[in-house]
């Protein structure tokens, strides 16, 4: 085990912490996706539980034995909020679609759902900063401001179309667990769907520039780092 001192021990406690939460989450999605007449597996609303599980576990491991490196900390930003968003679609799903909204604290799982976002985002800076958490070459710093600020706009996005939803009282769920506002935007909320036109190519740009980067790493690497 590596990285000692204060810091160390307490980045490895909130890991420890983070972990735990995505457990409990993961494990809430069995029952919940019953309560909503779904598979477990579907992932209709966000990403299906396999996937955030092991990423959670992958970076609670790399946070544990190497708590600096950032790598860790993006796979726990990408299994965490994604293990949340699934359990949130599943409740909405459950309360909107088949109780007429009578479940108590259904619009703390509207603010929840949209975290796929978050770990969308979080996905392609772990494919760029794998694997020893540091930036191909630091011509790459401009890009990860630019892949944030459009990142943090999407999500923002996302959970302010859901709190209006909430304070508007227009609540409808697709079958996904999706607010229809957020897959469906027209009216008021039109705006997001010209949002979404324009972010998500960059994002998805943003994911092959990371991987190419990495091909071009291996190439170039030797030694350990290659291994």
């Amino acid at each position: 085990m590596t990285g000692g001192g204060f810091a160390g021990h307490a980045a490895r406690w909130a890991a420890l912490l983070i972990g735990a939460l995505v457990l409990v989450v993961t494990v809430a999605q069995f029952p919940l996706a019953g309560l909503a007449r779904q598979s477990v597996l579907a992932g209709g609303g966000s990403l299906p539980f396999p996937f955030t599980l092991a990423y959670a576990v992958v970076g609670f491991t790399v946070v544990w034995r190497k708590p600096g490196n950032v790598v860790g900390w993006l796979m726990l930003g990408t299994g965490a909020p994604g293990a949340f968003s699934e359990a949130a679609s599943f409740y909405l799903v459950a309360d909107y679609r088949l109780r007429g909204g009578h479940l108590p604290l259904g619009w703390v799982a509207v603010l929840l759902q949209p975290g796929w976002a978050a770990a969308i985002v979080c996905v392609g800076l772990v494919a760029l900063f794998f694997p020893d958490g540091r930036l191909p070459g630091p011509r790459w710093r401009w890009f990860v401001v630019v892949y944030l600020a459009l990142g943090g706009l999407w999500l923002g996005g996302a959970v302010g179309l859901s709190a209006a939803a909430i304070a508007g009282h227009h609540l409808l769920v697709n079958p996904g667990g999706n607010l229809v506002a957020l897959e469906q935007p027209a009216g008021d909320a039109a705006w997001w769907g010209g949002l979404q036109n324009l972010l998500l190519p960059v994002l998805l740009a943003g994911w092959v520039a990371a991987l190419a980067a990495q091909a071009v790493s291996y190439r170039r690497s030797s030694g350990e780092r290659r291994e």
